[in-house]
């Protein structure tokens, strides 16, 4: 007060909030509710699960236990990838690859640190035959048999606020 100043801070990144808001943080539901216990990636790696869904990372660098975590995918039945590169690491350790589009390649949205919704067009058409990740998982469930714009086939994501889900939101309001 006597400064008369004020103070912000910065995310972990874009779309931080979008994420918890979302409930895609590992401790966290939709809205914020906490949910205990979870797996996180160290228990992921630890546990050596049968399956692994691994979407535009390479282990080695983006994991915190690098070459531990590759090892892990080798001993595991069966490893996919939804990735934008190809790379000797990624075939020594997956069973599938599959190209999808980067970030300048997708279309979509976030949610900045103030709570609005900010859409993105994508700046150049996707590579090849690789697409935007989202689009493609929504035709592997397709092709599974699951529908994933029935809301009972949709995790948590009833639990969000109609505004967040429709096109029709006033992009100008806030999330909250």
């Amino acid at each position: 007060d006597m400064l008369n100043a004020g103070y912000s801070y910065l995310t972990d990144g874009a779309n931080a909030r979008g994420a918890w808001v979302a409930g895609a943080v590992p401790h966290v539901a939709p809205e914020g509710e906490v949910e205990l216990p979870v797996m996180v990636a160290k228990d992921l790696l630890t546990q050596g699960l049968k399956h692994y869904l691994l979407i535009g990372i390479e282990p080695s660098q983006d994991s915190w236990q690098g070459e531990h975590s590759v090892d892990v995918l080798k001993q595991a039945e069966w490893v996919t990838a939804l990735t934008q590169y190809q790379s000797d690491e990624l075939l020594s350790c997956c069973d599938l690859l599959l190209p999808i589009a980067g970030f300048a390649e997708s279309a979509g949205s976030m949610i900045n640190a103030q709570g609005e919704r900010l859409r993105y067009s994508a700046a150049v058409k996707p590579f090849a035959q690789s697409r935007p990740a989202d689009e493609l998982l929504e035709d592997i469930a397709q092709h599974l048999g699951v529908d994933i714009r029935q809301p009972e086939n949709r995790y948590d994501l009833p639990a969000l606020p109609p505004k967040f889900l429709t096109d029709e939101w006033d992009e100008s309001q806030p999330f909250d």
